[in-house]
């Protein structure tokens, strides 16, 4: 963790504990334990909707991963340029999301670009100073179309969501003077909040792309040596 990250980490501990969790779950768009804030906008929906469902269980899933962003257009319980709406977009960048809402889940322009990915952590992330991270699997049948296109476009620009050039706040190129924008609340009155100066969260350390099934196995199977079902 660079100098950067952790003057940045330290601001926000210094807003006090519940302000520093409310503002990463701001950022990447779910608590820490990955209950959406599009389901618990605020910290007592939060430990409500754990109370309701217990966490692990099929109902917890459930109602942890069945859900929109056409209904917070402006980002008042979720960031529109948070992680997790930048990662799947959802129903939110489809066109008819207010005349068929049969589908929640998003037009096809959504649909093209999903992926199935996993993160692997490894290192002590207990200790700044030790060599630990994440190690990201993405299965996907066209790079460019999916993998790169949600990586370049929807990680690194903020045209798809009206934030001009401002990229994601957990895993986006940060130029200097990179800001992360929480909408305000008509309803509450609170005015927007910009943390300003986002550090880079994420050092890329190299990557690969393999063909799944590897180039042996569709070579057995062309040869007709293997049967692929």
């Amino acid at each position: 963790m660079n100098l950067a990250v952790r003057r940045f980490m330290a601001a926000i501990d210094g807003v006090g504990g519940l302000g520093a969790e409310l503002l990463k779950a701001k950022m990447a768009g779910r608590w820490q334990d990955g209950v959406p804030l599009s389901q618990a906008p605020t910290y007592a929906e939060w430990k409500a909707f754990n109370a309701k469902y217990p966490y692990g269980s099929r109902e917890w899933i459930d109602a942890a991963t069945s859900f929109g962003f056409a209904d917070d257009i402006d980002g008042a319980k979720c960031p529109v340029t948070s992680h997790i709406r930048r990662a799947n977009t959802r129903d939110m960048l489809d066109p008819l999301w207010d005349t068929d809402k049969k589908s929640r889940m998003g037009s096809a322009l959504n649909n093209r670009r999903r992926i199935l990915r996993r993160g692997l952590p490894y290192g002590d992330r207990a200790s700044p100073d030790h060599d630990h991270g994440i190690v990201l699997l993405a299965h996907c049948a066209n790079l460019f179309r999916q993998f790169e296109f949600v990586q370049q476009q929807w990680m690194n620009y903020g045209l798809d969501f009206n934030a001009g050039n401002d990229s994601c706040p957990i895993v986006g190129t940060h130029v200097p003077g990179a800001r992360f924008v929480i909408a305000g609340d008509a309803k509450s009155g609170k005015p927007p909040f910009i943390a300003s100066g986002l550090p880079h969260f994420v050092s890329t350390r190299g990557g690969d792309y393999f063909f799944s099934p590897s180039m042996t196995a569709l070579r057995m199977i062309g040869q007709g040596v293997v049967d692929p079902t």
